[in-house]
């Protein structure tokens, strides 16, 4: 009988009742017999749509008509088909089978096996035994595929312009928001404004990392928008990084789109917690993690292999306990090709510490040795400082690259101020690491 898309189906598009009853009138016309259907996935969904459909009809609601896998209700009429039980099908219209024309000769591949075996439509009926219907009926599909791509390829063309004229086109909303199809805009939910908004407080208040935040909304039971399923820490920092809640909604490059929604949170807040989670990250990942470890890259596996520090995490009644061990890259990599088993941290670390409290209690030893490693040091800081004036001559070529940009209109304004105030930001990091690394020298 046909298919539509799981969005059709949900909004009553192209409804199957509506076909259903038409094809019956006409097969009540013609004086047809229905065949009742075996039962196939989605028959209930027919028969919730209208209870007539139950009877003589094979449908896929919801399902998309691209493939031939996957589309339940066909797959039924092809094998009361090749069953001999059927020899005529009613369709509103022959891209019911499918807009896809390799899809439709693999249909009418088996179709054409019955003798005089019928497709009728209200308005014209084909033999599958002839060759001139089935000729048709390909040329049919070929036209009904290249429409489709024609349509696609418009509205695709027609959102990029809504976009660039500022206009929203998109439905799919981040948490807190929803699409008024009347409005054409999104608007926001009032209880998970509520949970965006106590987010931002635990980053920007209480310091709490994305982790922390998504085991305190476990904890608190407050569930993400999938139905049972509960905020992780990619989700969370995902939410913070979004600047639609700040009032920046952007529906193109550069282009803001008209009449936004009102902010959630000010730009103030937005901006801080960017800086919490960006210290978070950079304490997740940054250097001095390695130094929890204080043997890693510096030992060598029997295998050849560096060795590596790892810790595991676990709760333990209310407290968070540790699990530290250094382990071969190579095994963790590929068990099969080295057999080392990890070793407890302190197991390795603990004779270190004791030399280290050996050399503490000698200062002359520890100058002598402190000399011995600045000496070692110096051309690697000063390769490090040519690479960082390097850095900051290149500096001006961005600043004049972004205002160029902008009197191209390429950046708009906000956006220039943005790219000019990240590159005073790097340049007084680099200033910074700059005069740190000669007084070193």
């Amino acid at each position: 009988m046909g298919w539509r898309s799981e969005q059709q189906a949900s909004e009553g598009k192209g409804s199957l009742g509506d076909q259903g009853r038409e094809l019956k009138a006409l097969a009540s016309s013609r004086g047809f017999e229905l065949v009742e259907p075996p039962d196939f996935e989605g028959r209930m969904e027919l028969a919730r749509n209208d209870p007539a459909l139950v009877e003589g009809v094979f449908g896929d609601p919801g399902i998309l008509g691209e493939l031939l896998e996957g589309r339940p209700g066909l797959m039924a009429l092809l094998t009361e088909v090749k069953a001999g039980r059927v020899d005529t099908v009613l369709i509103r219209d022959t891209n019911r089978l499918s807009r896809r024309a390799l899809v439709l000769h693999q249909i009418l591949a088996v179709l054409e096996v019955r003798d005089h075996f019928r497709i009728i439509t209200p308005n014209r009926e084909y033999d599958c035994s002839d060759d001139n219907d089935l000729l048709l009926l390909g040329v049919f599909g070929a036209v009904d595929q290249n429409v489709k791509r024609w349509l696609v390829k418009n509205m695709i063309r027609a959102k990029a312009s809504r976009r660039q004229r500022g206009i929203f086109v998109d439905s799919k909303m981040p948490y807190g928001y929803a699409w008024d199809k009347q409005a054409k805009r999104p608007v926001p939910i009032a209880h998970e404004v509520a949970v965006v908004v106590e987010i931002y407080t635990l980053c920007v208040e209480q310091k709490l990392s994305p982790a922390a935040i998504a085991e305190e909304l476990t904890r608190r039971g407050i569930h993400s928008r999938q139905p049972g399923s509960w905020w992780d820490s990619a989700g969370v920092r995902l939410l913070i990084g979004r600047p639609y809640y700040a009032g920046r909604w952007e529906t193109a490059k550069g282009v803001l789109a008209k009449d936004p929604p009102a902010p959630i949170v000010d730009a103030q807040t937005w901006k801080a917690a960017q800086k919490t989670v960006a210290w978070w990250h950079y304490r997740a990942s940054g250097p001095h993690v390695k130094r929890d470890f204080l043997l890693a890259k510096l030992i060598q596996c029997e295998c050849g292999s560096i060795v590596t520090g790892r810790e595991i995490r676990y709760r333990m009644r209310s407290d968070l306990a540790k699990h530290r061990y250094y382990t071969c890259g190579r095994h963790l990599r590929h068990h099969d090709q080295c057999s080392a088993m990890p070793v407890k941290a302190d197991l390795l670390e603990g004779p270190v510490w004791g030399l280290i409290e050996g050399l503490a209690r000698d200062p002359g030893t520890i100058e002598a040795l402190l000399v011995s490693t600045q000496q070692d040091l110096l051309p690697k800081w000063r390769k490090e400082l040519a690479r960082t004036e390097k850095l900051l001559a290149g500096l001006a070529f961005d600043e004049d690259l972004a205002s160029k940009a902008h009197l191209k209109q390429v950046f708009t304004l906000d956006r220039l101020e943005r790219e000019m105030q990240e590159i005073a930001k790097e340049r007084a990091d680099l200033t910074e690491r700059k005069q740190h690394l000669q007084a070193l020298i």
